[in-house]
């Protein structure tokens, strides 16, 4: 079901911006265990946007923890175990 947005004024040059609901974060925060920085924009007719689920290299060198496939629900993480 389609969420409507506004799409808002950021700067005298006319660039516009859509804010990212917080619920569709922290969804991708929880299912990939390390907080969403970047975003992959996919434009055509239709504008696609995904978490941007970074390389090994790119997350050591940012400090961030990298999987390279999302968890599936119900699995239990290490961290979650104790």
């Amino acid at each position: 079901m389609p969420i409507l947005r506004r799409v808002i004024k950021v700067n005298r040059e006319g660039s516009r911006a859509v804010v990212l609901p917080k619920s569709w974060l922290k969804y991708f925060e929880d299912e990939l265990g390390f907080k969403i920085e970047e975003v992959e924009m996919e434009i055509d007719k239709m504008l696609t946007i995904t978490p941007h689920i970074p390389k090994h290299d790119e997350a050591r060198d940012r400090g961030t923890i990298c999987q390279t496939k999302p968890v599936k629900q119900g699995t239990i993480r290490e961290k979650d175990k104790s």
